[in-house]
């Protein structure tokens, strides 16, 4: 802790110096000419003094934002969801198209695999995660382009900063998961679109149809850009934010309405509506505030400040501001399942106003970079004291979230591979995790990702859903099996909890547990075992 909180004062004392450096050079120049040549030289050299201190900056954050998502990146186990993406991987690369060996075809978030799909070394996790990595990382240099659009080199710079040592953002870009892929698009498809209205130059319409089209590639929530981009626009062509508001708002309404008929088509079986309405509280309280704590305050504030302070940018604010509640809304009310992360491509809004209000308070001051670096040190330490939203040391595993097993696979597929014989079955709740591991997938045990009865991880024909292996259907079937050979099995702390308890029980009180990690996290992973023609000897 004392570590991180010394490493945010000495990044609030850099972007100090920078900026001291830059007044007195400004000073110098006031004292050693005269006026009028003076004045031409004085913007030449402040032109190239803000310049040199914004690239130095950026080099900073951008090289220090890769080291901490690249620090060791490849060390750690893949977890389940990571397993989806290389069974789509590995799909693309046989057919050309994600079709999984059980039949299905699998486009959720297929960008990433599709650009995985390329890498000649698709057995190194190093090089896997790292096309998250580098999409994590050059989102610190769009943040900047954006805030600079909106608010300014300042704000930018200090945004720019808070997301380069961000923890979730660091976290999001070292898995084989799309999140940082979205977060790139996303902030790249606004700063291109708000560049569009400054310069109505089409190509910049264009490419930011293009990275929205991306960026729904990535995660379909990214669709949302499509109508806070149209409400954008009408607001710039009219000039008028009353009514651009009410054109935002219809569109939202037609957008909630299409939502609305999604949503009870696919879950007024069986689940109740009106249970839904408190993820509200969940991702407003147990995501924003406990994950981002002081600078999700200060994003309220300076959201409500810049709205009416900086009129000159409203259509722009409307916009992020109508980006980030229409997220808020669509995954509280319409989404089963209450993810964080699902709303994780809305967080750099919160650096944005964050970073607004900052320097806002600083400019009330005579003394404003001083006030601006106390102020930058001060959020950095409560940070530090309560939440940690923000790592200034590498760290090699990062824990996401609840609902989010991280056992140790890694581990336990070291043991199986040392100790199975090419005749052992291995019966697993994640047959293609066993696929990615040992190359093969034997047995499968259903089980509900979501713990919705019924959202089972096998199809109709009793299939495991990613890898094609069998389903085990009875206790009888286990019985049989190990009458041909020793029967493993292999399961973790979710798998203990959602597959059929029978089935738990059963590998509970009649297998070995030969190998075990349990950790009181939740995390823990286990290999049961039961000896060839052991029932027999019964």
């Amino acid at each position: 802790m004392y570590l991180d909180i010394i490493a945010g004062l000495i990044i609030g004392l850099l972007a100090a110096f920078f900026i001291k450096r830059e007044q007195r050079s400004i000073a110098s120049q006031q004292e050693n000419s005269d006026w009028r040549e003076g004045i031409y030289i004085l913007s030449l050299k402040r032109i190239a003094t803000r310049k040199m201190t914004v690239l130095a900056l950026m080099i900073f954050f951008v090289a220090a934002g890769l080291f901490l998502r690249a620090f060791q990146v490849g060390s750690s186990s893949l977890w389940i969801d990571e397993g989806f993406t290389l069974a789509q991987v590995r799909a693309i690369q046989a057919h050309g198209y994600p079709l999984l060996a059980s039949g299905r075809t699998e486009w959720k978030d297929a960008l990433l695999p599709y650009l995985l799909s390329l890498i000649p070394v698709s057995d190194a996790v190093l090089w896997l995660r790292m096309v998250s990595v580098v999409f994590g990382t050059a989102s610190i240099a769009v943040m900047y382009f954006l805030g600079k659009a909106v608010f300014g080199r300042r704000v930018a710079m200090l945004a720019a900063g808070m997301m380069a040592f961000s923890y979730w953002h660091i976290a999001w870009s070292r898995q084989i998961r799309s999140y940082s892929l979205l977060v790139f698009f996303l902030l790249l498809c606004l700063a291109l679109l708000f560049r569009y209205r400054e310069t109505e130059r089409m190509k910049f319409l264009i490419a930011s149809v293009l990275s929205g089209a991306a960026a729904v590639m990535s995660k379909l929530s990214g669709g949302l850009l499509f109508a806070v981009g149209a409400g954008y626009l009408l607001a710039k062509k009219r000039r008028a934010y009353s009514g651009a508001s009410k054109a935002v708002l219809s569109i939202a309404s037609v957008l909630m309405l299409i939502a609305g008929v999604w949503f009870w088509e696919n879950f007024s079986q069986g689940v109740s509506f009106v249970s839904s309405f408190r993820y509200l509280g969940f991702y407003t309280i147990e995501y924003l505030w406990k994950s981002f704590g002081i600078v999700f305050a200060l994003a309220l504030v300076g959201g409500y400040i810049a709205w009416h302070k900086r009129p000159k940018h409203r259509a722009e604010h409307q916009a992020l501001i109508a980006l980030f509640f229409l997220s808020l809304a669509f995954m509280s009310f319409f989404v089963y399942v209450n993810q964080k992360r699902y709303l994780f491509f809305i967080t750099p809004i919160l650096f944005l106003y964050a970073a607004f209000l900052i320097e806002y308070g600083a400019s009330l001051f005579k003394r404003k970079t001083l006030a601006l670096v106390v102020l930058v040190g001060l959020c950095v330490g409560i940070d530090q004291l309560t939440v940690k939203s923000f790592l200034f040391t590498p760290k090699t595993f990062f824990a996401l979230e609840a609902y989010t097993p991280q056992p140790d696979f890694k581990t336990a597929y070291a043991v199986l591979k040392e100790t199975m014989l090419p005749e052992d079955v291995l019966v697993s709740a994640y047959p293609f995790m066993d696929q990615r591991y040992l190359g093969r997938a034997d047995y499968a045990l259903a089980l509900s990702y979501t713990g919705r009865e019924g959202d089972l991880s096998v199809t109709n024909e009793h299939k495991e859903y990613y890898s094609g292996a069998p389903e085990i259907l009875s206790i009888a079937q286990f019985k049989k099996l190990s009458a041909q050979s020793d029967v493993y099995v292999l399961l973790d702390d979710m798998a203990l909890d959602r597959v059929d308890p029978r089935y738990v029980d059963f590998i509970r009180n009649d297998a070995e547990l030969f190998w075990g990690d349990k950790q009181p996290s939740g995390q823990g992973i286990f290999i049961y075992r039961w000896r060839r023609n052991v029932f027999e000897a019964m």
